[in-house]
């Protein structure tokens, strides 16, 4: 679903981290929340969300080793 459809929180966040003097580690993503009374991930959007923290991690770790 494309993102001007569904909406993303990714866009704000990712301004008001730049505002507050963040480096953009990797581009946004959004993920998928089921609109019930309990907000919670649609299936198969918590492995997403784990393969991506996963990535920025693995991404990060050589420059992190080099300014350490």
């Amino acid at each position: 679903m494309p993102r001007w459809l569904s909406g993303s929180a990714a866009i704000g966040i990712k301004r008001r981290l730049r505002d507050l003097g963040a480096k953009q580690a990797a581009e946004p993503i959004s993920f998928f929340v089921a609109a019930d009374k309990v907000p919670a991930l649609e299936a198969g959007e918590l492995e997403r969300a784990e393969a991506w923290a996963v990535a920025l991690v693995e991404a990060r770790a050589p420059a992190a080793m080099a300014s350490a």
